[in-house]
């Protein structure tokens, strides 16, 4: 089953996580692996890049404590205030 947002781009309704690793922002560096999913141990703002090519989107009050279905290549330092950042993929 997936959620139709436009046409032509689906995202998953459930991720399967089969791998898991600390993330640490960076302003020049991307992450090792896009993720499928982040994860913030408390609410917090993270500036990011997306798979889809979109470059410090900033995300405010994004809950903590749990994992969120987004697709990011980057998390930078500049203007994230998250610490306890877990990426999937």
């Amino acid at each position: 089953m997936s959620l139709v947002v436009e046409p032509g781009n689906q995202f998953e309704t459930t991720i399967s996580i089969r791998n898991i690793a600390a993330i640490t922002p960076s302003n020049t560096v991307d992450l090792p692996n896009p993720t499928k999913a982040i994860y913030v141990s408390a609410t917090s703002t993270l500036v990011v890049d997306t798979i889809g090519g979109q470059t410090g989107v900033t995300i405010s009050s994004l809950a903590g404590g749990i994992w969120h279905p987004i697709q990011i290549t980057r998390v930078y330092v500049t203007g994230t205030s998250a610490s306890g950042l877990l990426g999937s993929w």
